[in-house]
């Protein structure tokens, strides 16, 4: 049994949330090594069945005395918390205990915990009692983690922790691959694809994993964070529907999919060159989109391209060109300023940018502003940066034709301030080069671009950071004139 979503959500957001039972899961791990993996698993959807759940970027926490703490993947948006592992290196395994609580109903006293699943979707024989066995990762030698899973425990699941009967979501086929491993494997494309009758070009990621799957990042282009799992098909590929891209707050999903006009396909073939790594497809009368569930047993279509072209692209470090001024409104009820801009991710004569090395860097008063996991609850890490392709319908969220608008939303800001700004970073081999900054004057109600300018030190002790006069990073400035950063001061000095 599975409780619908809404329900889930409905009752989480209901006030009184209880401190004392927010002590019994979580919430924070302890210090220790975090190590970026990759989460790939089958997740359950009422409509669309087991979802690819493929390429979730996670964090790891291995502490000191053996422990290993794994953040909750499922319904991760309401649940954020983590589960303790016990890391035994001789047997090369790690050992979840089952019954940890990551959830807590308030209004309803309902703890919900983590469960293997028999096969048909419980956590007990009777709603009263509930399997022991714990959940196994294998950890290989390169550091791959294997969720094992058998004939009679294939799943794992959270549930109420007071009836195994009934389960809130369940999954399989858990993985964990480390980002590192596949480092040195990306590749980046030129792509281009269809929407709405016009040709749109960008960039976009991706790497070989052995001579069967290809794995794209950037080929949805409403959510090039998602990442798109391809197999191979006889002489071909194929990539299969029903792999999430995006998750609503309430826990929908977004997913891809291969459509024939309003009728999703099982998978789009996909042709891969063999030795030249050129993709292709939609180009047939086929489409792939964005489909979510429509609360009553079907979906809704979104955006939908055609005919997907990547071929192999070099992007040459450079200077981002700057943003341009869209909006600017007064903070509204909830003290929320509202910030448009456009921006592309091209360099200052027009050449593509790879999307996954760009951010943006706000700034209130001339000075950088950072985006706190304290005053945005939905973001885990406090962020300075933003990364170009985040988005997140709640304070960050993108428009336009190719998505080169960003709506921003700051919090709290003094009701005094006099500018704000914006400016995109390009780190690429080695180097962070700075565009140059939009800034909007509140009171003129107008924007300008200018380079970096002279303004007041905060402290002239504060480490420097040098840029040469096109704007890239150096970190042994020899003699020449430079761009120098102390803190939130900047000023151009002439180095003998």
């Amino acid at each position: 049994m599975r409780l619908t979503v809404a329900m889930i959500i409905l009752t989480a957001l209901l006030p009184a949330f209880q401190p004392a039972a927010a002590a019994d899961f979580i919430t924070e791990a302890p210090e220790g090594k975090a190590v970026e993996y990759y989460a790939d698993f089958l997740n359950f959807d009422n409509t669309f069945g087991f979802m690819g759940d493929y390429h979730t970027p996670q964090k790891l926490i291995f502490a000191d005395d053996g422990s290993v703490y794994f953040p909750n993947l499922l319904l991760r948006h309401t649940m954020q918390a983590y589960v303790r592992g016990i890391y035994d290196r001789y047997a090369s395994t790690i050992t979840v205990e089952p019954g940890q609580q990551v959830f807590y109903f308030p209004n309803e006293n309902i703890p919900v915990a983590l469960y293997v699943l028999d096969a048909k979707g419980n956590a007990g024989e009777t709603p009263s009692e509930f399997y022991d066995e714990p959940l196994v990762f294998d950890v290989s030698e390169d550091g791959v983690l294997s969720l094992r899973h058998s004939d009679r425990y294939p799943m794992f699941g959270v549930c109420n922790a007071n009836a195994s009967d009934e389960v809130y979501q369940n999954a399989r086929n858990l993985v964990f691959t480390p980002v590192e491993n596949v480092k040195d494997s990306m590749k980046h494309f030129n792509y281009s694809y269809s929407y709405d009758e016009e040709t749109i070009t960008t960039t976009a990621s991706g790497y070989r994993d052995g001579d069967d799957v290809i794995w794209l990042k950037g080929l949805d282009p409403k959510f090039p964070n998602a990442w798109i799992r391809l197999i191979r098909n006889g002489s071909t590929f194929a990539a299969m529907s029903f792999q999430v891209v995006f998750y609503f707050a309430n826990e929908d999903p977004i997913v891809f999919a291969a459509l024939q006009g309003q009728n999703v396909l099982n998978y789009l073939p996909v042709t891969v060159g063999e030795t030249d790594f050129t993709i292709t497809a939609a180009s047939d009368g086929n489409t792939f989109g964005n489909i979510t569930p429509d609360g009553s047993g079907g979906f809704e279509i979104y955006q939908t391209y055609s005919s997907l072209s990547l071929s192999s692209g070099t992007f040459a470090a450079a200077k981002p060109a700057a943003p341009s001024f869209a909006g600017y409104s007064e903070p509204n009820s909830s003290n929320e300023t509202e910030f448009i801009f456009d921006s592309y991710p091209k360099d200052t004569d027009g050449n593509l940018l790879l999307k996954d090395n760009l951010s943006f860097r706000m700034f209130v008063d001339g000075k950088p502003y950072t985006f706190t996991s304290k005053e945005y609850s939905w973001i885990s890490e406090d962020m300075a940066l933003v990364p170009y392709t985040f988005d997140n319908y709640n304070f960050f969220s993108q428009g336009g034709t190719d998505k080169q608008r960003r709506y921003v939303y700051l919090r709290d800001i003094p009701s005094d301030v006099r500018t704000i700004g914006v400016e995109l970073v390009y780190k690429t081999d080695g180097q962070e080069l700075v565009s140059d900054r939009l800034t909007y004057d509140i009171a003129a109600g107008k924007a300008d671009i200018s380079g970096i300018k002279d303004i007041e030190a905060d402290d002239n002790a504060v480490e420097a950071t040098y840029y040469n006069l096109q704007g890239m990073r150096v970190d042994n400035p020899a003699g020449g004139i430079y761009i120098v950063r102390r803190g939130n001061a900047i000023s151009k000095e002439h180095i003998r």
